[in-house]
This record gives C-alpha cells, sequence and structure tokens, in this order.
C-alpha cells in the first residue's frame, strides 16, 4: 500500500498540457473552468448556512461538522 501511494505521488506523471498540445487557448479553458467548479462548491455550503441562518424556524445543527472532527486526528 505505501508503495502505491509513493507512485501515486511521484512527479514522473504526465502533466495535462501534454494532452492539450500547451496550446493556451485549450489549457487556460480548463484552468478558469476548474477554478469556477471550485468556487461553485465552495459557495454551496456557504448560501446554505446563509439561507438556513436567516430563516428561524428550520433546525441547523453544525451541517456535520461532527461527523469530519475525526478526520483531523489523522493529520500530521
Amino acid at each position: 500500500m505505501l508503495e502505491f501511494l509513493k507512485n501515486l505521488f511521484a512527479s514522473d506523471f504526465m502533466g495535462h498540457g501534454y494532452c492539450y498540445l500547451w496550446k493556451p487557448q485549450i489549457v487556460w479553458l480548463h484552468v478558469v473552468s476548474d477554478t469556477l467548479i471550485t468556487l461553485a462548491y465552495y459557495s454551496i455550503p456557504v448560501t446554505l448556512v446563509y439561507f438556513v441562518r436567516k430563516r428561524r424556524d428550520l433546525p441547523f445543527h453544525c451541517f456535520g461538522a461532527r461527523e469530519n472532527l475525526p478526520a483531523l486526528c489523522f493529520r500530521n
């Protein structure tokens, strides 16, 4: 398993730019689209928290933060 992880994070993988023949239009298209997707993933929970906080009749209990806390125990 350790060997698999070493190979997974090795730096000898080919970059995405090689697949796109390093054409700037295609590379930037993917950079911009990946950035927008990332912003969408982060904005969804923020927007949900905003609307739930505005409505006082909805029960709201930390959005699963308690379930994510044990994951912090595995960091170095």
